[in-house]
């Protein structure tokens, strides 16, 4: 197996809602159940544009997704709650 160069996980992290790190080893390696060393591999990539500000990261659901940065803020309206 070979790493996928031309896999851009920028672009994956674009795509409706984002990409988690086995759906990002899987494309990066082009295999249906990645092993713990690719999946490792593909967390350290997505950190690396994440620690870059190309990405953002959020959790959903007890995983990580990535999703791509829009560089807007989010600014909750007065008088709503956060329950």
């Amino acid at each position: 197996m070979t790493i996928h160069d031309a896999t851009d996980l920028e672009e994956l992290a674009r795509r409706p809602g984002g990409v988690t790190v086995t759906s990002a080893a899987q494309a990066l390696f082009d295999v249906e159940k990645p092993t713990d060393a690719q999946r490792e591999k593909a967390r350290r990539k997505l950190n690396k544009l994440h620690g870059g500000g190309k990405i953002t990261a959020g959790n959903v659901g007890g995983a990580t997704v990535y999703t791509a940065s829009t560089g807007l803020t989010v600014v909750e309206p007065r008088g709503a709650s956060s329950a």
